[in-house]
């Protein structure tokens, strides 16, 4: 994620509040009605360096704070909605 050393437990939090997040970001995409549109987002916020971190990235850092959501990210929102 970061030079940043988190415990077990904040990692976990990162994680379950990395994917809340995600739902948000792909619903900011939805409605605004371009489903290839970039997201402007901090690039060293914990919460967007997990998703474009992960093994499997969410998000995809095309640099400048811009971030274009991937299908594992749009796949994995869904499937946070569905629990």
């Amino acid at each position: 994620m970061t030079d940043t050393i988190y415990t077990k437990a904040q990692e976990e939090f990162i994680r379950q509040r990395a994917q809340n997040m995600l739902v948000e970001w792909c619903d900011r995409i939805i409605r605004g009605g371009d489903t290839k549109a970039m997201l402007t987002l901090d690039p060293k916020d914990p919460y967007v360096r997990y998703a474009c971190d992960r093994s499997t990235p969410w998000m995809s850092d095309k640099g400048g704070g811009q971030f274009k959501m991937l299908g594992s990210g749009w796949t994995a929102a869904a499937s946070f909605l569905k629990r």
